[in-house]
Parts: structure tokens; sequence; C-alpha cells
């Protein structure tokens, strides 16, 4: 896409939002989460704005302000979730050790 127009790039805006608010309702439930598709989604709207005139890009820079923004909180929420994880395992790895230092002690 050499000139992408404005429908096209809010097209793609649209997209990346809903893989973000995909991406943090899954977050919400515990579940995996792939962010390819929407690392994939960010560069062709970069490229495109990049490739785009100053009068098509204008009118975007708040909406992507607000996707910026939208991506910085999934990256807290991912780091929040992850070290959630971590000091889960961690306890469950203490009780596994107390629990075989008591069966070897009976």
């Amino acid at each position: 896409m050499s000139n992408p127009s404005a429908a096209d790039i809010q097209n793609q805006m649209e997209k990346a939002k809903s893989l973000i608010n995909t991406a943090q309702r899954l977050l919400a439930d515990g579940q995996m989460i792939d962010l390819s598709a929407l690392e994939e989604r960010v560069a062709e709207l970069s490229q495109s704005l990049k490739s785009t005139g100053v009068e098509t890009a204008q009118p975007f820079i708040a909406p992507v302000g607000k996707l910026i923004d939208s991506l910085d909180q999934l990256e807290k929420d991912l780091t929040a979730h992850q070290q959630n994880l971590q000091h889960e395992q961690q306890r469950l790895d203490r009780q596994k050790a107390r629990n075989a230092y008591q069966s070897d002690k009976e």
C-alpha cells in the first residue's frame, strides 16, 4: 500500500484496537495471548502513517496517542500478570519443598 487513504488508516486503527481489547480480555480471563497479530497490525499502521501525506495523517495524531496509551496499559497488565505468575510459582515451589521435607521427617 503506497498511499493509504484515511479510510485505510482508520480500518487499520480499528483492527489494532480490537486486537488490544481482545488481548486484555484474554489476559483478564487468565488465557494465553499471542501478540504476533497485534505486532503486525501496529507495524502496518506505522508504515501507512509514514507513507501517507501530512493532510491524511494529521487527523490521526490524537487517536494514535490513545492507541499508544492502550498499548502501554496492555504492557503494564502483561507485566503484572507475569509477576503474579512468578510469585505463584515461587509459592508452589516453597510448598513443594515443605511437603517433601515433612514427608522425609515421617
